[in-house]
């Protein structure tokens, strides 16, 4: 698909899109040879997204699993105490990780297979989850993720108008660098109760910086 950085303008550039569907799993692998540079996925509000691979020539998961215990939303929900919305969520992500873990070997699979070999060029997985771009709004967590956000400069500044989390969201995007190597992004998201939203963390997460293991839900 195409994007511009002018919704008015006639400019556009070519990048990778990979959808998401209630209890499903997608995957796309990405080239650095090609033309588009740059990657998105569609908002988080509980899929997860990994990364694997070789670095020139990843692939990516987005996945779903919504129907599991489908009667609690625990990053909005104010009702579900913070341990039992943290256990849900853990056990989502077990779910989209075996969803993951059962596609069919890709391009990827051998490099993996072979990582010694590779060390600079080989990464193994690594996840963003509702527990790193979430914040549970009405509870605890979302008081100390505030109180950090305060401690930003050019945050605090926005939040100097209104204070109060709404709504809490992801995103994730990668950009393929001048090294012809992907690097992948995650945002931190919360819609403020004037109508605006204010990224709290813009974070690398692959293949170097913070990660989740898939061996750790």
């Amino acid at each position: 698909m195409t994007f511009t950085v002018d919704p008015g303008g006639d400019k556009k550039k070519a990048c990778y899109y990979l959808p998401w569907g209630g209890d499903r799993a997608y995957r796309i692998r990405l080239d650095s040879k090609t033309i588009p540079r740059v990657f998105f996925t569609a908002a988080l509000d509980g899929c997860s997204v990994v990364v694997e691979g070789n670095v020139m020539l990843p692939s990516v998961y987005h996945a779903n699993a919504a129907g599991t215990l489908p009667k609690q939303s625990p990053i909005g929900d104010t009702s579900c105490l913070e341990k039992i919305a943290l256990g849900v969520i853990s056990k989502r992500n077990e779910v989209m990780f075996g969803a993951c873990a059962a596609f069919p070997a890709d391009w990827n699979a051998w490099y993996l297979q072979h990582q010694s070999d590779f060390p600079d060029l080989v990464k193994s997985a690594a996840a963003v989850t509702a527990l790193e771009y979430g914040v549970l709004i009405g509870r605890q967590s979302a008081k100390q993720e505030l109180r950090a956000a305060m401690s930003q400069p050019i945050v605090a500044k926005q939040l100097l108008e209104s204070q109060k989390f709404v709504q809490s969201s992801g995103s994730v995007f990668g950009v393929l660098g001048d090294d012809e190597r992907w690097h992948f992004y995650m945002q931190r998201v919360v819609e403020l109760d004037n109508g605006e939203f204010a990224v709290l963390r813009c974070v690398e997460f692959w293949p170097t910086g913070f990660s989740r293991s898939l061996d750790n839900p």
